[in-house]
């Protein structure tokens, strides 16, 4: 609606990127096939790489967006969907019975505690589930909420931090997100070279030159 695809994914193909071509394979298979274009949320791509032995846990407190959730997955037997707060529904489900999982973690940010509420969800998780890889989404709107943020992770008793973040304008004091990131705990294996290949990428084709920037390091080792 806000045109906001024609400077992102648009720009993107298999051709350009064969290290996206899975994620670019499962966008173009949600699409209606009728002229129109739709991006399929994070739920719809996750369950696509779900495997036979893998379950999947939704949590959405906006009344309207948990009922199209319930809607796409009623008869998928391996995805629950929840109207509860998702952070307080991650401690009810660590650790798993398989000990291993994949944590994403989507805030809003619209209220400035939410900062500091995601990091002490993580620390309670982690402290019950140590082993999970838990990937938290950021917005770069305020540079110093941002480096607060990083600061608790670095401070902490937390191993094995990396972060990948991607800005196509420079900070700014402006009202809008100029970047977004990822803070990943216990990342798989070789993300890092594959981020640090496909990032500068993405930063070359997603704005011009002077103004978009990347960055793929280690916030804490293990």
């Amino acid at each position: 609606k806000l045109n906001e695809a024609s400077n992102g994914i648009d720009r993107l193909s298999q051709e350009a990127f064969p290290e996206l071509k899975s994620f670019l394979e499962t966008v173009e298979k949600h699409q209606p096939g009728n002229g129109s274009k739709y991006y399929p949320g994070s739920p719809l791509i996750a369950q696509d790489f779900l495997r036979p032995q893998d379950r999947a846990w939704l949590y959405e407190l906006h009344p309207a967006d948990f009922e199209e959730l319930q809607k796409l997955f009623e008869y998928n037997p391996h995805v629950q969907v929840r109207k509860e707060d998702g952070l307080k529904g991650l401690i009810k489900q660590v650790p798993p019975p398989s000990r291993r999982g994949l944590i994403l973690i989507d805030p809003s940010y619209e209220i400035k505690t939410d900062y500091e509420t995601v990091f002490r969800a993580i620390q309670h998780a982690h402290r019950r589930f140590a082993t999970g890889t838990y990937a938290l989404w950021y917005p770069v709107v305020d540079r110093e909420r941002v480096q607060q943020l990083e600061n608790r992770f670095i401070k902490s008793d937390i191993r094995d931090i990396q972060r990948f973040e991607l800005g196509i304008r420079p900070d700014s004091e402006e009202t809008g997100m100029t970047a977004s990131g990822m803070i990943v705990i216990n990342p798989p294996w070789r993300l890092m070279e594959k981020m640090s290949e496909v990032l500068p990428k993405l930063e070359s084709s997603l704005g011009n030159a002077e103004a978009t920037f990347s960055r793929c390091d280690v916030l804490v080792g293990e």
